[in-house]
């Protein structure tokens, strides 16, 4: 089972020849059922991701844990120790030499004291709810049960610092467009588990647009709501706008400056802001970059942390001269990175190589397509290619880890495309891959099959998955 296999740093065993000899003795249990989560309230985030665990074990148990601010003076029951580095729980104890938290956003540490006391501690807030993540799969969750296999003791930190995926309210999603917000959060939530720290929306840019009849909330108002859903959590607010205006025009240059800049000033948050090139839009990029400058003089004004992103989409060799002349030459600071997306005129090495060293590169995968698109399904049965057409239901765990690690070393991570819940398990090996690239894929998709069917059909769950991908 994958409880097991997650004490990575055991301790030192010495055993005599007759020991040996014995059966294995069957892991202590410490009994959680009654235990309190430990955080400072006063703390948003940490807060936040004390709740976070405290519904997710709660909706897989039943069992719903209490959330104190300090940890009583003698210990009763189990306690849950939730803190960050640099803001340690009075009387915490510290990590083992070997779970000592690195440099790093976004690693924790986690580890059992004795037989009553558990502790996460990241090493910041981000990496206190990834941490809150990882525990909720550690646990032995039943009906009214909360078991940890002890001991127990995890260092974990992400490889890549970008790990998003795009979830775009509108007509075109075959999904999404039917969501509430309290939909959109538990989604969020699940891709929280396994590493996601950015979401990326597709936001409307006039008030009251609504362009699907089973949209529940108009998509200027989701938009915004689920804005300060995202930011709750702490993780990233990423926004996809194509420039659909003609550019070339002063009066259209200067209406897609106005409706962006009160998109910006409407949020509550945004941290990057990505234009594509090309897929959609089709400004030149020659028209294209220098009103992008000015956006991000807008999305400075309103939002000083953002970033702006771009793609070379569709560009042209012409086009792509232009762009790389222009970062090579004029080193705009306005500018975060470039993004690689699909029907991009180079592959993603030379995209790297032609990329000076101060801008970010970024993958826009599309795990959601079977057929004309960047990552067709290999020998796909020609019958379901012509019945089930581009987005059917498609695991492909293995063709997907392949996919991400053959390309990962040439980006500081990825914001996936995707139309729908039919490319689920996409998302998740790749914020599993994106965190660590070297975690097998089967014990990826047991994980998987763990958190959503439950620890009794983990074991068949995986196989099914597999065997899905196989059977195409």
């Amino acid at each position: 089972m994958l409880k097991a296999m997650l004490v990575v740093v055991p301790p030192l065993l010495i055993a005599s020849a007759a020991a040996l000899a014995q059966p294995a003795a069957t892991p202590p249990r410490l009994d959680l059922k009654k235990a309190s989560i430990v955080v400072d309230k006063a703390e948003a985030l940490h807060l936040k991701a004390a709740e976070y665990l405290q519904v997710e074990v709660a909706r897989r148990c039943g069992v719903r844990l209490a959330v104190s601010a300090k940890a009583p003076g003698a210990v009763t029951v189990p306690l849950l120790y939730m803190d960050t580095a640099d803001h340690a729980l009075p009387g915490a104890a510290e990590p083992p030499q070997a779970l000592t938290l690195p440099e790093q956003p976004e690693a924790y540490s986690l580890w059992s004291i004795d037989d009553q006391r558990v502790h996460l501690r990241g090493s910041d807030a981000r990496g206190l709810l990834f941490g809150a993540g990882k525990l909720v799969q550690v646990l032995a969750l039943a009906p009214d049960e909360i078991y940890l296999e002890t001991p127990l003791a995890l260092l974990a930190a992400p490889k890549y610092p970008i790990r998003a995926h795009q979830l775009g309210y509108r007509n075109t999603a075959n999904t999404y467009d039917m969501w509430d917000v309290e939909t959109f959060d538990q989604y969020i939530r699940d891709l929280i588990a396994f590493g996601t720290n950015g979401i990326e929306l597709i936001p409307a840019l006039e008030e009251g647009q609504q362009d699907s009849p089973v949209m529940r909330e108009n998509m200027w108002d989701m938009t915004l709501a689920l804005c300060d859903t995202i930011s709750d959590y702490g993780v990233d607010v990423w926004m996809w706008s194509s420039a659909d205006e003609d550019l070339s025009k002063p009066e259209e240059y200067a209406k897609a400056l106005e409706r962006r800049k009160h998109l910006f000033e409407s949020c509550k948050r945004i941290d990057a802001f990505f234009v594509p090139g090309g897929d959609d839009g089709d400004n030149l990029a020659q028209y294209l970059m220098p009103w992008m400058k000015d956006v991000a003089k807008a999305l400075k004004e309103a939002q000083p942390h953002a970033t702006l992103w771009v793609s070379n989409q569709t560009f042209t060799d012409e086009e792509n001269d232009y762009l790389f002349n222009l970062l090579q030459n004029e080193k705009p600071d306005w500018l975060k990175g470039v993004i690689y997306g699909p029907w991009t005129e180079m592959t993603l090495a030379e995209l790297r190589d032609r990329t000076p060293e101060q801008y970010l590169v970024r993958r826009y995968p599309d795990i959601t397509h079977l057929v004309r698109c960047q990552y067709p399904v290999d020998d796909w049965d020609p019958a379901f290619a012509h019945l089930l057409n581009r987005e059917a239901i498609c695991p492909r765990p293995r063709a997907i880890a392949h996919i991400h690690n053959l390309y990962a070393p040439h980006a500081s991570g990825f914001g996936t495309y995707s139309d729908g819940v039919h490319d689920d398990l996409n998302k998740f090996v790749w914020s599993a891959l994106g965190w660590n690239p070297e975690e097998p894929i089967e014990r990826i998709v047991q994980a998987y099959a763990d958190l959503f069917f439950g620890d009794a059909q983990a074991e068949a769950g995986a196989a099914a998955l597999f065997a899905l991908e196989e059977n195409w």
